[in-house]
C-alpha cells in the first residue's frame, strides 16, 4: 500500500486555513504553518509533497517561501500551489518565475483546486529523491542520466566560465565536461559581455577580481539588460569578507564560491541553480502561453460585450469596461425587446479570472435568450428564471453575481428596475442627485443566493426610475466603489462616483460618458486597475422622430438613402433648403468615409437620424480604419490639396452647427447637428460687424 502523501498549508487566515483543511483532510496528511518563517521551519521536518502558499503574510512573504523551496535541492521537487487574493498579471509573473506550479486566486474554484492538485500529488516524487539538473524531476538511475542537458531532445545547457587566471579556467572547465555541458570561456569584462551575447548562456560563472571591468560590474551589466537580466550569475571568489558577498548579490548573483573550491562543491550549486533556471524558463513559458490565451479570451469576451455605444429612439447609452486582468466577471448589455422596450443591465460574477468570465458569457447568453423569448419579461420573472439557470448550469455554491436589470415602460413613461444585490444606478435631474432615499428600501439578494436559502425575488424588490427629457442614470459595478486611493487607502464609495461624475456633468461633454467617468476616478487616485470596473451612462434626450439606416459603401446607395431622408423630412415641413443641404451633407460624409476608412465592399455605415425639436441629428458608425475629418482637413491644408471629394469637409462644417467625431474600440463615431434654420443662422452670423 503506498503512503499517504503530505500537504502543508502556509495561510495566515485561519479562515482560509480552515476551508484548506476541510478539502483536503482526506486527501493527504496535513500541516499548517501560519506564517513563512514558521513555514521554513516545518518543511525540513515535515517534508511535504505540496505545498499551499499564501502570499500575503506577515515577515516573510510567500514568495520568498517558494522561492526557497524550490532553490533546495532536498526540496526542489515539491510541489508549490499560490493560493492569493492577488490576481494581477505581474503577480502571475512573479510567482511562476519563483517557482510555483500552480496559481490560483481568491476566491477560488474547490473542485478546480482539489483537482489540480491531486494532479499535482499525483506527479509528486517519492521522499528523498534528488533533483535532477535539468528538469527538476527525480534523480534517474545511471543508465539513464542525462546530466547537463535541459530537456529530452534538447541540447545541452550552455555554461560561460569567466576568470583572468587561466589555470582556474582550465580546471573549472575540465570538472565540468565530465557532465556533457557545452562550455565556453572569457577571460575579462570585456570579453564577458561580447560572448553573453554570442554565447547566450544558460549559467554564469564570474571570477570577482578581473583587471579591466570588476566582476560585480559585469553581472550589473547583465542584470540591467533586459535580454540577458534572467541569466544566473554565480560568483568564484577568492576572498571571503561580508562586503564583497553584499557587493556580489547587490549586483545581481545568485550564489557564490569561494576559491579554493571543492570538486562535488561546484557540480552541486551548478546543478542547483541549472535547476531553477530550467524551471523557472519552463514556468515562464507557461506563463507566457497563458496570458497568450487570456488576451485572446479577453478580445473576445471585449466583442462578446460590445463595449459600443447606443442610441435609441428614448436614450443615448455609453458602456465601458476595464478588465483587473485580460478576462474578467463584469456583464452588461443595451438590448431591443421585440415588443419595442428596452433592457439595460448591468453584473458581475465573483472573482476574476477565465472562471467569472466564461460564467458571465454564460449569463448574457442566458438573459439575451430568456430577454427574446419569455412569454411574460419583466424585472421580477426575468431575475427569478435567471436565479434558477444560474444555479443549474453552474452548480459551484462559492460562485455568484450580483445583477441590476431595468426594462423601460414605455406607456408610464419609467423604468422598472430590479437589484439582485447590486449597487443601484445614480439618478440625476437636470444635474441633481434625486431617488437616494426610495432605493434604500429596494433590491434582494445576488443571483445564486435565494437556491441556497430558499428564497425568491418579490415585486417589492422593484423599483421605478421615472423617465423624463433631462434625465441621467449612472449604472456600475462595485470596481468603482471599492477602489482604494493610492495615498490615504480610502475607498472610492458612491459619494466618490457621484463627486466625479457631476464634475464632467459640469463641464458640459456627454459624449463617451462611461469611459470617462472611469477614467476620471483613475485620475483622482482610485486604483481603479485592481478590480473589474464597468459603467453605462444613460442620457435622455426629446426625441420627436427617430429612424436608422445600414448603407453599403457605394455611390448610388448612399444617394439613395440621402434623398430618402431629405423626402422625408420634407413630408414633415421642413424647410426645402435645410433638408437639400442635409441631403448633401450625408453624400459628402459618407463619401469621405468610403475614400478614407477602406470599407470593403460587403462592410456597411450605420446612420442614426433623431430629430430633437428644431434640430436634426445625424449619428454615423463605421468600421473602418481610425481616422478625423479633422486631422484630413488639417493635412489638406499643409499639402495644398484638397484631393478627390476634400471640398466636402468645407461642407459638412459649414452645414453642421455642431460635429463631434470619436472612436471606440474598432469603430469610428460622427455626430453632426443640423439646425431647421440653419440658411438664416448662416446669413445672420455672415452679416459684416457695425452693419444695419
Amino acid at each position: 500500500m503506498s503512503e499517504k502523501k503530505r500537504i502543508m498549508i502556509v495561510d495566515d487566515d485561519p479562515k482560509n486555513v480552515k476551508i484548506l483543511k476541510m478539502l483536503f483532510q482526506n486527501t493527504a496528511d496535513l500541516a499548517v504553518a501560519n506564517n513563512g518563517e514558521e513555514a521554513l521551519e516545518k518543511i525540513p521536518q515535515f517534508k511535504p509533497n505540496l505545498v499551499l502558499l499564501d502570499l500575503m503574510m506577515p515577515g516573510i512573504e510567500g514568495y520568498e517561501v517558494c522561492q526557497w523551496i524550490k532553490s533546495d535541492e532536498r526540496f526542489c521537487n515539491t510541489k508549490v500551489v499560490i493560493v492569493s487574493s492577488r490576481a494581477m498579471n505581474h503577480e502571475f509573473k512573479r510567482g511562476f518565475e519563483v517557482g510555483a506550479n500552480e496559481y490560483f486566486s481568491k476566491p477560488f474554484d474547490h473542485d478546480a483546486l482539489v483537482a489540480r492538485v491531486q494532479e499535482l500529488l499525483d506527479e509528486s516524487t517519492p521522499e528523498g529523491a534528488a533533483c535532477n539538473v535539468a528538469t527538476g524531476d527525480h534523480e534517474p538511475t545511471a543508465a539513464g542520466h542525462r546530466d547537463g542537458v535541459k530537456d529530452q531532445g534538447q541540447e545541452p545547457a550552455r555554461i560561460l566560465i569567466v576568470d583572468d587566471d587561466s589555470r582556474n579556467l582550465k580546471i573549472v572547465k575540465l570538472i565540468l565536461m565530465e557532465h556533457n555541458y557545452d562550455l565556453a570561456t572569457a577571460g575579462t569584462g570585456s570579453e564577458t559581455l561580447e560572448k553573453v551575447a554570442e554565447f547566450n548562456p544558460d549559467l554564469i560563472l564570474l571570477d570577482v577580481m578581473m583587471p579591466d571591468i570588476s566582476g560585480c560590474e559585469v553581472a550589473k551589466r547583465i542584470k540591467d539588460n533586459p535580454a540577458t537580466r534572467q541569466i544566473p550569475i554565480i560568483m568564484l571568489t577568492a576572498r571571503s569578507d561580508m562586503e564583497t558577498l553584499e557587493e556580489s548579490f547587490h549586483a545581481g548573483a545568485m550564489d557564490y564560491i569561494r576559491k579554493p573550491f571543492n570538486d562535488r562543491e561546484l557540480i552541486l550549486r551548478v546543478q542547483n541553480a541549472l535547476t531553477l533556471k530550467f524551471s523557472i524558463d519552463k514556468n515562464r513559458r507557461w506563463q507566457e502561453q497563458m496570458l497568450r490565451d487570456l488576451d485572446l479570451a479577453g478580445s473576445l469576451q471585449k466583442s462578446i460585450l460590445a463595449p459600443q455605444p447606443s442610441y435609441t429612439r428614448h436614450f443615448d447609452a455609453y458602456l465601458a469596461l476595464q478588465s483587473s486582468i485580460a478576462v474578467g466577471g463584469d456583464v452588461f448589455d443595451v438590448l431591443d425587446l421585440p415588443d419595442g422596450r428596452s433592457c439595460v443591465y448591468v453584473g458581475d460574477v465573483a472573482g476574476h479570472g477565465v472562471g467569472p468570465a466564461m460564467a458571465s458569457c454564460l449569463v448574457k447568453a442566458m438573459l439575451s435568450e430568456l430577454l427574446r423569448t419569455s412569454s411574460l419579461v419583466t424585472p421580477l420573472s426575468i431575475c427569478r428564471e435567471l436565479e434558477n439557470r444560474f444555479r443549474h448550469f453552474i452548480p459551484d455554491p462559492s460562485m455568484y453575481m450580483t445583477l441590476f436589470l431595468m426594462i423601460l415602460d414605455e406607456a408610464n413613461q419609467c423604468w422598472n428596475g430590479l437589484s439582485c444585490g447590486h449597487p443601484l444606478p445614480l439618478v440625476y435631474q437636470n444635474g441633481e442627485l434625486i431617488l437616494e432615499e426610495q432605493f434604500k428600501s429596494t433590491g434582494g439578494l445576488p443571483i445564486g443566493f435565494n437556491t441556497q436559502v430558499g428564497l425568491t425575488y418579490n415585486a417589492e424588490d422593484e423599483c421605478q426610475i421615472p423617465c423624463v427629457p433631462g434625465m441621467q442614470i449612472v449604472m456600475f459595478t462595485d470596481g468603482l466603489l471599492e477602489a482604494a486611493h493610492r495615498d490615504t487607502g480610502e475607498m472610492c464609495e458612491r459619494g466618490g462616483v457621484d463627486r466625479v461624475f457631476r464634475k464632467l456633468h459640469q463641464a458640459g461633454d456627454t459624449r463617451d460618458m462611461a469611459r470617462r467617468l472611469i477614467r476620471a476616478i483613475d485620475a483622482e487616485g482610485y486604483r481603479t486597475e485592481a478590480d473589474d470596473c464597468s459603467a453605462i451612462t444613460l442620457d435622455f434626450v426629446p426625441i420627436n422622430g427617430y429612424a436608422c439606416y445600414s448603407i453599403s459603401p457605394n455611390t448610388d446607395a448612399v444617394r439613395s438613402y440621402a434623398h430618402r431622408i431629405s423626402e422625408g423630412l420634407l413630408e414633415v415641413n421642413w424647410p426645402e433648403e435645410t433638408a437639400h443641404a442635409i441631403e448633401l451633407l450625408i453624400v459628402e460624409y459618407i463619401n469621405n468615409v468610403i475614400d478614407h476608412s477602406h470599407l470593403a465592399t460587403d462592410e456597411s455605415i450605420d446612420l442614426v437620424v433623431r430629430q430633437y425639436g428644431d434640430e436634426l441629428g445625424l449619428i454615423f458608425s463605421d468600421y473602418g480604419p481610425a481616422w478625423d475629418l479633422e486631422t484630413y482637413r488639417t493635412e489638406s491644408q499643409q499639402t495644398g490639396s484638397l484631393a478627390m471629394r476634400g471640398r466636402g469637409l468645407a461642407i459638412i462644417e459649414e452645414i453642421a452647427s455642431a460635429l463631434h467625431f470619436f472612436r471606440i474600440d474598432s469603430q469610428n463615431y460622427c455626430m453632426l447637428n443640423v439646425k431647421r434654420d440653419w440658411q438664416t443662422v448662416n446669413e445672420t452670423e455672415a452679416v459684416p460687424a457695425g452693419a444695419d
